[in-house]
């Protein structure tokens, strides 16, 4: 009976060239999609994108306190 071996690119090619750079690009692909899972960002996204908004405007819309609206636009942010 004949076995199948899969490879995992991160557990098989550690160390191997280019393996780096598809790891960080992973890895910000990773982050870009886990800001945008989470709904509140998701509404503060679309909120800012229509207009230039102020932070009193992002807390009135969202309905959370100031600094957790700094938060979550600050995580957009990083994501680009």
């Amino acid at each position: 009976m004949a076995t199948r071996s899969l490879r995992s690119a991160t557990a098989t090619d550690a160390g191997a060239p280019g393996t780096e750079t598809a790891c960080t690009h992973l890895d910000a692909t990773a982050r870009f999609f886990r800001a945008l899972s989470d709904p509140t960002r998701l509404k503060l996204l679309e909120f800012v994108i229509a207009d230039e908004r102020t932070s009193a405007e992002c807390v009135e819309h969202v309905g959370i306190s100031q600094p957790r609206v700094s938060v979550h636009l600050s995580c957009l942010s990083d994501c680009g």
